[in-house]
Order: C-alpha cells, then sequence, then structure tokens
C-alpha cells in the first residue's frame, strides 16, 4: 500500500463515513422532529457536507503563523498528490 491509498483510507474513514452516517441518520429521524427542528438540523447537514473537510484544519492551522503556514502548504501539496484534493 503506498502512501496516497494510505491518505485516501484515512479520508475514507474519518471523513466520508462520519458524513454518510450524518445523512443517514437524518434521513431516519426525519419523521420524529417537529419541521423547524427538521429544517435546522437539515441545514446544519448540508452545510457539513458542502464545505470541504479540510477547511477546518486550515482555519485551526492559521492560529500558528509561520508553522501553521508551512503545515498548510505541506497539508494541501499532501492532498494533490494523493489526489484527494
Amino acid at each position: 500500500m503506498d502512501w496516497k491509498q494510505i491518505v485516501g483510507l484515512i479520508v475514507l474513514i474519518f471523513v466520508v463515513i462520519p458524513m454518510l452516517f450524518s445523512a443517514v441518520f437524518f434521513i431516519i429521524n426525519m419523521n420524529k422532529q417537529t419541521t423547524d427542528e427538521q429544517i435546522e438540523s437539515g441545514a446544519e447537514l448540508a452545510i457539513d457536507i458542502a464545505f470541504p473537510w479540510w477547511l477546518g484544519i486550515v482555519e485551526w492551522l492559521t492560529k500558528f503563523g509561520t508553522i501553521g503556514a508551512i503545515l498548510i502548504f505541506a497539508l494541501i501539496w499532501i492532498l494533490r498528490e494523493s489526489g484527494t484534493l
């Protein structure tokens, strides 16, 4: 297994599968909630799915100045090389 497959597997396990479970959980619980709660939870789910998963990591790394910038470039390079980005 090369490093590109490992990065893809990590993204699958930590990002894609939890999003899938949250979407299925939302669909199952649609009838148990009131309309306002459905709209709110549906909007939150849409936001979570629409924005790139790595955006929170980049935002967190901006707090670390120069070291954070270097890590952001490294993260983007790894994601581009692995085909995930």
